[in-house]
């Protein structure tokens, strides 16, 4: 090896591995904050998810209960139109 060919090289390889590490850490930023939110987006997905069934679950419970007090009070004025006419 030459001594004064690798000198002539050296602010190229400098430059290169300059330009190297700043992609690194450039592409390795932009890649950790799509890990986070990646992440975030199955953390958040999970607790809608969740809220939802439950939200879900209520309103059939409140649907059920709506309906029998629908019912009742059908059943009721049934009744009540019975008890004028046999007066």
């Amino acid at each position: 090896m030459d001594i004064n060919s690798t000198l002539a090289n050296a602010p190229f390889v400098e430059s290169v591995t300059s330009l190297a590490k700043t992609l690194e850490v450039l592409v390795g930023g932009i890649f950790g904050y799509y890990i986070i939110s990646f992440i975030w987006r199955v953390y958040t997905y999970k607790r809608n998810k969740h809220f939802f069934k439950s939200l879900r679950a209520d309103m059939q419970h409140m649907t059920a209960a709506l309906r029998r007090l629908e019912n009742e009070v059908k059943s009721l004025k049934k009744e009540t139109k019975g008890n004028r006419r046999a007066k």
